[in-house]
């Protein structure tokens, strides 16, 4: 019974080909924050489009921006909101300014990082899964040569074998002839 021989090389490449297809079908939903990252588009991975890395990007700029005063009085109420906007303006713009100003350059260049760091985690992985995949394909394609040897000794040790307990069998026959005739008498005088 032969065993028919399969092509790991061809299943291998038919799902790398499926993997790139789907891939490629995928379409980023927002694009980062950060600059620099080249002409090439990148595709949608686990943490460069993960849920929290888009809410960091779409709110690192605007959690400082004063809601606007009300008031619930109908005439005397415009005054309050007017001394309420100086009051505010006047803190805002000279006591805390500078601060809320180092305070959303700090969250830029921290939001900028995390894009970063995040395209560079996302590159790794990809060569780390590239990398796996040709290990695997090379010690796939070893484990095939090395099966094949094996089989191909088995095969020689069979007909080693076959041809040795052929012999034998020839070599039985042959014996119990032997044993069977009747012994010849010599006769000396």
């Amino acid at each position: 019974m032969a065993a028919e021989k399969v092509d790991v090389d061809a299943i291998m490449m038919e799902i790398r080909n499926k993997v790139r297809e789907d891939l490629s079908d995928r379409k980023p939903q927002s694009l980062p924050l950060t600059e620099g990252s080249g002409s090439k588009a990148e595709l949608p991975t686990s943490i460069l489009f993960s849920e929290p890395l888009k809410y960091l990007n779409e709110h690192w700029n605007g959690w400082w921006v004063a809601e606007e005063p009300v008031s619930h009085r109908p005439v005397i109420g415009k005054f309050i909101i007017k001394a309420k906007n100086f009051v505010i303006s006047t803190v805002w713009k000279y006591v805390l300014g500078s601060y809320f100003d180092r305070e959303r350059d700090f969250q830029h260049y921290l939001v900028r990082y995390l894009n970063d760091n995040a395209r560079y985690i996302d590159k790794r992985d990809t060569e780390v899964f590239d990398h796996l995949f040709k290990k695997i394909d090379s010690d796939i394609k070893a484990l095939n040569e090395r099966v094949d040897r094996l089989f191909e000794m088995a095969a020689r040790e069979r007909i080693a074998l076959s041809d040795e307990l052929e012999d034998l069998k020839r070599s039985s026959q042959a014996l119990s002839q032997f044993s069977q005739e009747p012994p010849h008498r010599s006769t000396s005088q």
